[in-house]
């Protein structure tokens, strides 16, 4: 009998420390994604990034991280640059352990820009002004991710949503754009070529830069708007690097590939320019319902002429058709 008590007293004990080991092991995994993110992001963008919550479903297969915070460059009163509510995907364990990562699709969700311009200065410009340095391969304001293996990821479908983006400029009066969802596809995939957390939030940022350009159009001040594209223009084009990017804006999808090619070539240079685009899209849609008026009308005359007579037939006594 004793023999059997030890052995479950042992067989108990190697239980609760497989449990422990287990949980200090996704703890640790948890851990790792935290740190991945954040040092991925301040790579890509010279400044802060730090992630409240990873946490990682190895039962129930899924991803979710809470409240990631792009800080401000230095000198700068808004309360961040970027606030990300929250991000979630579906991902098996497995593919965790991969070099590559292949996400049929990441969401997320609730994006918050401030674009803040000071006398001589504004903190949109220094973010781009590092992602040209990250691009080119100059060192960054932050160290490079160390310590491991970097993960390399595949995307092939990053929805974003709920983006507002707030414009400070001079102290003036401030001024809010709203983006209801930007929807990026092949992230990471071009010619089998992958990213690296930070050539993500490289990539969201430029998306998120595009939109607020296209959607403050008229609304947002023109430098701010001008600044931006020269920003933009100094950054590798979405599409180069195999990326598709469209927009819900104002209750309409928008295609953003052919801006971001202008963008990232200079062919825009002004804010009027966008508004012009804007209004001809509009014109030319003006243009064809009221083709497609008279189409409609020239086919009411045809049937009226074919149920209801003619005026001028019932007038001379004629029968009236039927």
């Amino acid at each position: 009998m004793k023999i059997v008590k030890v052995l479950l007293i042992v067989g108990l004990i190697l239980v609760v420390a497989v449990a422990v080991v287990g949980a200090v092991a996704l703890g640790n995994l948890d851990r790792a994604a935290k740190i991945g993110i954040e040092r991925g992001g301040s790579y890509a963008l010279g400044v802060d990034t730090t992630l409240e919550k990873a946490d990682i479903g190895v039962l129930s297969g899924t991803f979710s991280m809470d409240r990631l915070t792009v800080a401000n460059p230095a000198g700068f009163s808004t309360p961040h640059f970027l606030a990300l509510g929250a991000g979630n995907v579906s991902v098996s364990y497995g593919s965790l352990m991969e070099d590559t990562i292949i996400l049929p699709e990441l969401t997320l969700s609730g994006i918050d820009v401030y674009l803040d311009k000071e006398e001589g200065s504004s903190n949109y410009q220094t973010i781009m002004d590092n992602l040209k340095k990250f691009e080119s391969g100059d060192a960054p304001a932050e160290p490079a991710p160390t310590g491991g293996k970097s993960k390399k990821l595949i995307i092939e479908k990053l929805d974003i949503t709920g983006i507002v983006v707030h414009a400070e400029v001079l102290g003036g009066e401030p001024t809010t754009v709203n983006v209801d969802a930007i929807h990026l596809t092949n992230v990471g995939s071009e010619g089998g070529d992958t990213l690296e957390l930070a050539g993500v939030a490289a990539v969201v940022v430029q998306a998120v830069m595009i939109a607020a350009v296209q959607a403050g159009a008229g609304v947002l001040p023109d430098a701010l708007i001008g600044e931006l594209q020269s920003g933009l223009s100094g950054l590798s084009s979405l599409s180069d690097l195999g990326v598709g990017v469209t927009a819900d804006i104002g209750g309409a999808v928008q295609d953003l590939g052919g801006l971001a090619d202008d963008l990232a070539n200079g062919v825009i240079t002004s804010a009027e320019d966008l508004t012009k685009g804007l209004e001809d899209s509009v014109n030319e849609i003006g243009d064809q319902i009221e083709e497609a008026g008279k189409g409609l009308e020239d086919a009411a005359k045809g049937l009226g002429g074919l149920f209801g007579g003619n005026k001028d037939d019932d007038a001379e006594g004629g029968d009236g058709g039927f």
